[in-house]
């Protein structure tokens, strides 16, 4: 086989439910990534859904496909601030 074919072969192969777990939880944090960028461009409230997938080059049935609500994406990227700031104390405490 070519190469390219195998590449092609690579790409159609199907997933693993592990692998597809992956992937959605890259496009999960990909679409978070850019709500943030926007929330603190525009402002929370000036912020839509559509610009967000717009941003992020998918449709907005996909963003929510990933999240319930504009206030869903915005709790759960709070979320995930508040425990990476807890496991850097936790992390700290440890050191000393």
């Amino acid at each position: 086989m070519t190469e390219r074919l195998v590449n092609i072969k690579l790409i159609m192969s199907p997933r693993t439910r592990k692998q597809l777990d992956i992937l959605k939880e890259e496009r999960k944090s990909q679409i978070m990534e850019v709500a943030i960028k926007l929330f603190a461009e525009n402002g929370f409230h000036a912020t839509s859904i559509g610009q967000v997938a717009a941003e992020a080059g998918i449709s907005k049935g996909l963003v929510y496909n990933y999240f319930e609500s504009k206030e869903a994406m915005l709790k759960e990227a709070l979320d995930q601030e508040f425990r990476e700031i807890d496991e850097a104390i936790a992390h700290a405490d440890r050191s000393n």
